[in-house]
């Protein structure tokens, strides 16, 4: 009686397993579907004088009249907030998206966005995971900074961590100003880091900032009772603010 209840038992949990993987690659098919959809559907998401033209002249057009200067997120959750960074980044003469960390993000937001403009993704996890359809550990979150190090030096990035911190400076326009008359005195491009949206940019990726002969730390002014901005709108306000501190050098 024990061994037909034994193993009834582990048909059952047999039987569980087989669906839970099932289920788990038929919820991935369908994001990654869904993704591809969405791109496909958003892909001529663009303004009248770009509406002949095809998704490669786009980009290629967007990618010359951008400014020196790239964006950077630090991922790990992949939610929304990445597509609409990508939108902003793209509509305020963004060079270059950079998702540091998990790869995999949620381009619904995006709108079509990541169509016309650079998107890179650097697998920056410590433990180097790359499935991320398992049940994620503590360690699984865990960003590695002597790749994000390499990042910065290998590509010749001015970092410029947003964040809020005893030693930042506002994002004022002198300040941005300053910034970006320095990354040109330097010969670098200013890379702008923002964190994750409920704990920032994580400690030993901030401590990072030492071993930079230059970097700077900014943050938004603000009012109201709240902690922070949601990060989206952060980087919009920013990049705003650099897109308009660009459009004033141009204009020297």
């Amino acid at each position: 009686m024990n061994f037909i209840f034994i193993n009834l038992i582990n048909l059952f949990w047999s039987i569980y397993n087989f669906l839970f993987i099932i289920i788990k690659k038929y919820k991935n098919d369908q994001k990654i579907q869904f993704e591809i959809d969405d791109n496909n559907n958003c892909e001529k998401n663009v303004i009248n004088k770009f509406a002949d033209l095809s998704p490669q002249e786009i980009k290629r057009i967007c990618t010359e009249n951008a400014y020196n200067y790239a964006n950077l997120s630090l991922n790990i959750h992949s939610n929304l907030n990445i597509g609409n960074m990508i939108r902003s980044s793209n509509l305020c003469g963004c060079k270059k998206f950079i998702i540091f960390g998990r790869r995999q993000y949620d381009k619904r937001s995006a709108v079509g966005s990541s169509n016309y403009i650079e998107v890179e993704r650097i697998n920056g996890v410590k433990n180097g995971i790359t499935n991320f359809t398992t049940e994620l550990k503590k360690e699984d979150y865990i960003l590695d900074e002597n790749i994000f190090i390499k990042f910065i030096e290998d590509n010749n990035y001015l970092p410029i961590f947003v964040e809020q911190d005893y030693s930042s400076i506002i994002a004022n326009e002198e300040n941005l100003l300053n910034i970006i008359d320095d990354s040109i005195k330097i010969n670098k491009m200013p890379l702008f880091i923002y964190g994750n949206e409920h704990f920032g940019i994580p400690q030993n990726i901030l401590d990072t900032r030492n071993r930079f002969t230059n970097s700077y730390t900014i943050e938004l002014n603000q009012m109201g009772a709240v902690k922070s901005f949601n990060v989206s709108n952060t980087l919009s306000i920013i990049t705003y603010k650099t897109m308009e501190a660009f459009n004033k050098i141009k204009l020297q």
